[in-house]
C-alpha cells in the first residue's frame, strides 16, 4: 500500500478479496515454496516449527473448506518433516489427494521432481546460514578483528626502549588500543560465514550453467534467495553491515 504525496493514508485499498479458488491456489504456491527451501539437516527447532506451521495453517485458512480437508489429511497423515525431500514428497502427496478427489491431474512426487518446478534455485539447493547466523557470525568475527587489533599495538612497545628510561622511549612504546574509529567500519554480512561468499559466487556460476536448461529464459520472474532483477539480496550484500540488516530484509520484503 501506498501512501499520498503529504503521507495522508488513503482511504480505499485497490483489489478485490480473493475467492475460495484464488485462496486455494495461493495456499498451494504458501505451502510448496516453503517447502522447497526446507533444510537438508534441518535442527529440531525447524523441524516442530514446520509441523506446527502446517497445522497453524490449516486452523487460519481463510478458505473454511480447503481448512476443513487440510485437517483431516493432517489428522489421518500427521506431517513428515524429517528432511527436505521428506517435506516435499508430503506435501505433493497431500495435494494430490486434493486434486483426485477434485477431479483434477495427479503428479510424479519424487522430490527432486516437485522441487524442480518450486525450488527458487534448483538445482542449486544447499542450505544456508539464515540471516540470524549470518549476523551472529560477523559479530564474531568483528569481536576477533578487534582483539588482534589491540594486542598487536600492544606489542608496538619494546621491552629493551621501556627500560632505557627515555620518557620520549616510554611514550613512544605504550600501549596504543584499539578504538572504534581505527577498528574496521561496516564489514561485510554477506561474508559473514567464513567462505560463505566464495560458495555464493561458485554457486551462481553453477547456476548459470544449469539454469538455462532448466528454467528457460523467463529471468525476470525467477524468485532468488540472493534476490531478483527486481529485488534486494536476502543474503546481504557486499555493501550492508550489520546495522543495516533490518533495512535490507525490509527492502526485500516491501519489493
Amino acid at each position: 500500500m501506498g501512501g499520498s504525496t503529504d503521507n495522508k493514508p488513503l482511504s480505499n485499498i485497490p483489489g478485490e478479496c480473493p475467492t475460495p479458488r484464488e485462496l486455494g491456489k495461493a495456499g498451494w504456491t504458501i505451502l510448496h515454496s516453503a517447502a522447497a527451501v526446507f533444510p537438508y539437516n534441518p535442527t529440531p527447532p525447524q523441524k516442530e516449527a514446520f509441523a506446527n506451521f502446517l497445522h497453524s495453517w490449516s486452523q487460519t485458512y481463510a478458505c473454511s473448506h480447503c481448512g476443513y480437508h487440510m485437517r483431516r489429511y493432517l489428522e489421518h497423515k500427521p506431517p513428515v518433516v524429517t528432511d527436505k525431500l521428506a517435506v516435499n514428497r508430503y506435501l505433493c502427496e497431500f495435494h494430490n489427494a486434493v486434486n483426485e478427489r477434485v477431479g483434477k491431474p495427479v503428479y510424479d512426487c519424487d522430490p527432486m521432481n516437485v522441487l524442480r518446478r518450486w525450488h527458487p534455485t534448483f538445482p542449486d539447493m544447499e542450505d544456508q546460514p539464515t540471516i540470524e547466523e549470518q549476523a551472529e557470525s560477523l559479530k564474531l568475527r568483528e569481536n576477533s578483528k578487534e582483539k588482534v587489533g589491540t594486542g598487536d599495538r600492544w606489542s608496538q612497545g619494546s621491552p629493551g626502549k621501556l627500560a632505557s628510561g627515555s620518557a620520549e622511549q616510554s611514550t613512544a612504546a605504550a600501549p596504543q588500543w584499539a578504538t572504534t574509529a581505527s577498528a574496521p567500519s561496516r564489514p561485510d554480512i554477506g561474508l559473514a560465514a567464513d567462505g560463505w561468499g566464495k560458495e555464493i559466487s561458485n554457486r551462481s556460476q553453477r547456476l548459470e550453467s544449469a539454469g538455462s536448461s532448466t528454467r528457460g529464459d523467463n529471468t525476470s520472474t525467477w524468485w532468488w534467495r540472493r534476490g531478483d532483477s527486481k529485488t534486494s539480496s536476502t543474503v546481504l550484500s557486499d555493501s550492508k553491515g550489520v546495522s543495516d540488516m533490518e533495512a535490507s530484509v525490509t527492502s526485500v520484503l516491501s519489493s
